[in-house]
C-alpha cells in the first residue's frame, strides 16, 4: 500500500506478510526449478556459456547464491529494526533480537563469500589425529560438526528468548529453524552419504533438497518477523531526504 501526502513528497509502504512469502516462495521455486532443469539437461552449450554455474543453486557468486545473501540481509535488517524499537522501550531480550540480527548479517556475508568452506580443516585435523573414520559418510563435509555444535549453542542462549515469544510466532521461529537446519546440516549430511553413489542424479536431488529447505527456512523466517512486527511500515520523506520506519509490536 501507497500513501503520498499533499505536497507529493512522502511515501509509505506497509509490508504485508503473506504477500512477501508469496513473493519469495515463487523465487525460490524458480530459482531451484531453473537450476535443477539445466544441471539434468547437461548440454554441452548450455556449460560452455556458462549458464549452469550462474543457475546452479550448489554454486558460489553467482544468481541463487547472490539471492540467498539477500534473504539472509532481509532477514537481518528486520531483526535490527524490531531490536533498536525494542531497546528504545527498554522492553526485555532487546538484546536477543540483535544478537540474532548479528548472526544473520554474518551468514548472510557468509553466503557470499563461503567462510564455512575455511572448516574444510576441521577433517584434515581429525585426519591427523587419526580420526579418519570421523572424515567419512555423514561426516564427509567437515564444516556440519562445527554447524552441529553452533545449532546446540544457539538453541541453549536462545531458548527462553523463544518461549518470551507471542506463541504463534513461536512457532514460526521454530519451524523456520528446523527447515533451515534440515536443510544447512541434515541436508548436507544426506549429500555426504550420496557421493559417489551409482545413481548418478542421486548427488543433484540432495543438493536441491539441501538448498530449498535453507532457502524455505529463510522465507518462513521473514514472514514470521513481518507478521511479529505488523504493521511493517517503511515512509521515505523526499524533502527531509530521510527513511522512516514504524512497527506495530
Amino acid at each position: 500500500m501507497t500513501d503520498r501526502d499533499a505536497s507529493g513528497h512522502r511515501n509509505s509502504w506497509t509490508l504485508n506478510p503473506r504477500r512477501v512469502f508469496g513473493g519469495l516462495s515463487v523465487c525460490v521455486a524458480i530459482l531451484l526449478a531453473l537450476s535443477l532443469a539445466t544441471r539434468l539437461a547437461n548440454i554441452s552449450a548450455i556449460e560452455a556459456l556458462g549458464i549452469t554455474r550462474f543457475l546452479d543453486v550448489n554454486g558460489e557468486g553467482n544468481l541463487p547464491a547472490t539471492f540467498s545473501g539477500a534473504l539472509l540481509a532481509f532477514a537481518a535488517v528486520l531483526l535490527y529494526v524490531i531490536g533498536f524499537t525494542k531497546r528504545a522501550g527498554s522492553t526485555p531480550f532487546s538484546k536477543h533480537w540483535l544478537g540474532l540480527g548479528v548472526m544473520f548479517t554474518y551468514m548472510a556475508i557468509d553466503e557470499l563469500a563461503a567462510f564455512h568452506e575455511l572448516f574444510i580443516s576441521v577433517g584434515l585435523l581429525l585426519r591427523w589425529l587419526g580420526w579418519s573414520g570421523m572424515y567419512q559418510g555423514t561426516f564427509r563435509f567437515p564444516w556440519v560438526i562445527v554447524g552441529v555444535v553452533a545449532v546446540i549453542s544457539v538453541g541453549f542462549v536462545f531458548r527462553r528468548f523463544v518461549r518470551s515469544l507471542p506463541r504463534r510466532t513461536g512457532r514460526y521461529f521454530l519451524l523456520a529453524a528446523t527447515l533451515f537446519v534440515a536443510g544447512a546440516i541434515g541436508g548436507e549430511m544426506l549429500g555426504s552419504l550420496v557421493w559417489g553413489s551409482a545413481m548418478i542424479y542421486a548427488p543433484i536431488a540432495a543438493l536441491h533438497i539441501e538448498e530449498g529447505l535453507e532457502m524455505s527456512g529463510v522465507v518462513v523466517f521473514i514472514y514470521a518477523l513481518l507478521d511479529y512486527a505488523r504493521p511493517f511500515v517503511v515512509s521515505v520523506d523526499g524533502e527531509k531526504k530521510r527513511v522512516e520506519i514504524s512497527i506495530g509490536c
